[in-house]
């Protein structure tokens, strides 16, 4: 597509074949258009380029964008969408049908069955073509790009009647012979049109320019009205008047002569005449006021015909534009059962024009199967002749391609003496309907059969009467199928007070637009007792006469289980308490012991009660290491025990994590010395104001670190300490957290063991737990710190190559009792 080339001062102009109003000539652009446009361009400076084509291509090629300015073009709603206008319209017109002098064409009722030519894609067509259709006439339209050949069309005998503007009318018609008729119809303004984004200043700039041309009557304007018009009355004296006059002086002097002399002879032969001739003279006066009168009589009645057939054009436009607006198709034929016409909504129905479809009989209707053309021919004949009415359903195509579910009526009518004028019919499509009851039934059906399928009883009650239920209900009850319709509830309970006292409740709350649930001992037919859980709802609660909807379910085996779990509780509850209870007796009874054990051991290994052989402080520290590892065991059990008691409290206390940090890898140290481990430590600045459990935060540190450097034979241990920012998950609020990562170069652990890693008393390999000491605690004890103060444990591992703990602490711990 061309770019518009109106910012560059150079217009693209389209013009085609429409003289006067614009025309191109022999390589020239011409006309009162370009006249017009060709001034404007020099006051302004813009550089013209027209595009000679037909009208069809050059709004094809506006709408494109490929010219600046269409002329000649007028202003109609659709157009206004697709193109740009000025206001100040150039010329009025109007158009009217110009016919071959020999034409019987003189009014738009003559036009049935004419050939009509056409420029395509005019105004002029759609107008015709309407009016056409208002009278219901059948035209047929002979096309043509431009008015030569619409012209010529008529000229050679190709078409009847050509419909044209009144500019190109009055100039054209005597080339081609042609003479104009009274059919003249919709006048217009036209105008300069531009792309529909086109630049908004050209077209006020054209305005300005017509605005001021026409306030001139010399302006080049009017000149070039004056010299495009052809009725203009010239001033020129032609070669041939003074012959001419000449003979015609001489003659009217003879004929002056001849009069006078004539005018003698007739006196006197009056005078003779008149005496005899008297009673002639009064009888042609008679007879010419006679005459007069008649003529007279004639001529208003030819003006009340005129009137009262305009009347019924209007009428018949006024009553074609009602049935055009019903939305159901709508066909009347006459007393020969041959179409009259039809509204929009059978031609968009069946895909007709109105045109072609009048006069037709539906056997000559294509579009209906041959049958049922050969039933309704038939049907409409009865109809008609009988002046019945008949209201069937029919299967009828249309033009969608479906065949469509419809109500088909026709009604026939007869005139004053009897005799059939016609019939009417209207095709109503209710395919949505019997869609929709299909789909109803469909629903019912499904409905239906939830209703049997569900594990429930329902009931519909109304009035406290049962109205409807489900076969769980009956069987539920102990009812046979059926047997509970038309009775009441009562029988259900176990005596009337219960009975009464349920009604009014759920009558009450049904009422409310509540949902009334109560769980109630119900009894069976044959009188054993069993626990319901019921539901029950009105279906209006502004009309309980409507009814009330109610679910019943037998929970008397869930009660049962409810309440044998509820003692499983209790004991459970119970044997807790007396762990609980032996766990703190044990503690205090076990640790007193062990650290008696491990205190007086550590004074006989200092020496402090007198030498001891290597022998000795061998065995003695063996003593000490298992007392040791007994305490460690101990505490770990009461750490978990408490955990899951829920009684394990955490505090929330300010501390510097860089000195506990340090002070758990002081503690490590040793154990990595002596395997010849190497300690990495990464810690940034910063970290000296962490609000949590330091012990807590301790302890989880000490016990991954531990086992880092228990289950790694060579390499190294790694922690590293890091800061970040999440969002929480309980308020969305960012909050920063601390992230402690320990790795190792130990041997890792199995995908298949990362499920089973934190569960208590668990070690993931037999052979590690008989290598090296462990309760299986550690992990689950620090999983569980770690939530209690708001944070988590993660692990990654790959088998023969090490593992990475990592610690996700908030630096701020939630109080007590919240999450994090």
């Amino acid at each position: 597509m061309l770019a518009p080339a109106w910012g560059a001062d150079k217009l693209r102009i389209g013009v085609y074949q429409n003289s006067p109003k614009v025309a191109f000539t022999d390589g020239k652009a011409e006309g009162i258009f370009v006249d017009l446009l060709q001034g404007i361009a020099r006051q302004e400076g813009w550089e013209l380029e027209f595009v000679p084509g037909t009208w069809a291509e050059g709004l094809q090629r506006l709408e494109r964008g490929e010219i600046d300015l269409m002329p000649d073009v007028a202003r109609n709603p659709e157009r206004e969408g697709r193109y740009a206008f000025h206001d100040e319209p150039v010329l009025s017109s109007w158009n009217q049908v110009y016919t071959r002098k020999d034409s019987p064409i003189r009014s738009i009722l003559d036009m049935q069955g004419q050939r009509v030519a056409v420029l395509g894609g005019s105004v002029q067509e759609r107008q015709l073509d309407d009016m056409a259709r208002s009278f219901s006439l059948q035209v047929q339209w002979v096309v043509r790009p431009d008015y030569d050949a619409a012209f010529d069309a008529v000229a050679k005998g190709q078409a009847d009647a050509v419909v044209t503007n009144r500019f190109y009318g009055v100039r054209n018609a005597p080339r081609y012979g042609l003479q104009d008729t009274a059919i003249i119809f919709s006048p217009s303004q036209l105008f300069f049109a531009a792309p529909r984004n086109g630049d908004p200043a050209l077209l006020q700039t054209l305005d300005r320019h017509l605005r001021a041309l026409k306030q001139d009557s010399d302006s080049l304007y009017f000149r070039s009205l004056r010299r495009w018009a052809v009725d203009e009355v010239r001033t020129a004296t032609p070669s041939w008047l003074l012959p001419v006059g000449s003979a015609a002086g001489a003659l009217l002097l003879a004929s002056v002569v001849g009069l006078w002399v004539l005018r003698r002879q007739v006196a006197v032969r009056t005078a003779q005449l008149r005496k005899n001739n008297g009673e002639i003279q009064a009888l042609a006066t008679e007879n010419a006021r006679l005459y007069e009168e008649a003529h007279a009589h004639a001529k208003g009645l030819e003006v009340r015909v005129q009137e009262r057939t305009a009347e019924l054009a209007a009428l018949g436009s006024f009553l074609q534009a009602i049935i055009d607006h019903i939305p159901n198709p709508i066909f009347y034929k006459g007393p020969d059962l041959r179409f009259r016409g039809c509204n929009k909504a059978y031609e968009e129905a069946f895909g007709v024009l109105r045109a072609s479809f009048v006069g037709k009989t539906v056997l000559e209707l294509d579009y209906l199967p041959l049958s049922d053309r050969h039933a309704y021919q038939a049907e409409d004949a009865r109809v008609l002749a009988e002046s019945s009415r008949i209201a069937r359903e029919a299967a009828m195509p249309f033009v969608d391609g479906q065949v469509h579910q419809t109500l088909y009526a026709v009604s026939g009518f007869q005139d004053a003496e009897g005799q059939p004028l016609g019939l009417v019919g209207v095709i109503v499509d209710i395919t949505p309907i019997r869609e929709a009851q299909a789909a109803l039934k469909a629903a019912h059906d499904e409905q239906a059969a939830i209703f049997e399928a569900v594990h429930s009883g329902i009931v519909l009650l109304q009035d406290r009467v049962v109205r409807r239920c489900n076969g769980k209900l009956e069987q539920m009850l102990g009812y046979s199928a059926g047997e509970l319709l038309g009775t009441t509830p009562q029988a259900w309970y176990t005596s009337e007070e219960a009975y009464q006292q349920a009604g009014d409740i759920i009558y009450s709350l049904a009422g409310q637009g509540a949902t009334h649930q109560r769980e109630e001992q119900m009894r069976r037919k044959d009188g054993s007792l069993f626990w319901s859980r019921i539901y029950v709802r009105a279906l209006d609660p502004s009309d309980l006469s409507r009814g009330l909807v109610g679910v019943m379910e037998d929970v008397t085996a869930e009660r049962a289980a409810k309440e044998a779990m509820r003692q499983a509780k209790e004991a459970a509850e119970a044997a807790d308490r007396i762990k609980s209870a032996f766990l703190a007796t044990m503690s205090h009874e076990l640790r007193t012991p062990l650290n008696s054990i491990i205190g007086f051991t550590g004074i006989i290994l200092q020496g402090l009660a007198g030498p001891l052989t290597a022998e000795q402080s061998k065995q003695l520290g063996m003593v000490r290491d298992s007392s040791r590892h007994l305490l460690a065991l101990i505490n770990d059990v009461l750490d978990i025990s408490k955990i899951e008691a829920g009684e394990l409290k955490v505090s929330r206390e300010p501390f510097d994590l860089v000195h506990s940090v340090r002070k758990v890898l002081d503690i490590v140290r040793p154990l990595a010395d002596k395997k010849h481990l190497q300690l990495r430590v990464e810690v940034p600045q910063g970290l000296d104001h962490m609000l949590s459990d330091a012990r807590r935060v301790e302890q989880v540190m000490l016990n991954l670190l531990s086992n880092a450097i228990k289950f790694t034979e060579t390499g190294h241990v790694a922690l590293r300490v890091s800061c970040f920012d999440e969002p929480s998950t309980k308020d969305g609020d960012v909050r920063t957290m601390v992230r402690l990562d320990i790795s190792d170069t130990g041997m890792g652990i199995r995908e298949e063991d990362m499920a089973r890693l934190f569960a208590p008393f668990h070690q993931i390999d037999s052979a590690l737990s008989r290598k090296h000491d462990g309760t299986g605690l550690g992990l689950a004890i620090c999983r569980r710190l770690a939530d209690l103060m708001g944070g988590r444990v993660e692990v990654a591992s790959t088998w023969g190559q090490g593992s990475t703990f990592t610690i996700v602490l908030p630096m701020q711990a939630p109080e007590q009792g919240e999450t994090a």
